[in-house]
């Protein structure tokens, strides 16, 4: 897996190991059912997974989720329109 990012307008690559990857997901696993027992509800989490049912439903095309994914998400968080998680 590759990560790039934009430094002084010169893109970077960088390589990452499947161990780091697979730390980060389980990181980011343990952080949310933390959240969840505390209480704390993450808006955009839930703003994504509502958008993946949305996918995977069809009610919204993937090629439009792939092209607009950002301004989706966005909108969907600014607008609280959120299924429950």
């Amino acid at each position: 897996m590759y990560i790039t990012w934009e430094e002084d307008g010169k893109v970077e690559y960088r390589a990452l190991s499947r161990q780091l990857v697979m730390f980060c997901v389980e990181r980011r696993k343990a952080w949310r059912l933390l959240q969840s027992k505390a209480g704390v509800v993450n808006n955009e989490y839930a703003a994504q997974r509502a958008i993946l049912a949305d996918v995977d439903s069809g009610k919204l095309p993937l090629a439009e989720f792939l092209a607009n994914a950002r301004e989706i998400l966005n909108e969907k968080v600014s607008g609280g329109v959120l299924a429950k998680a």
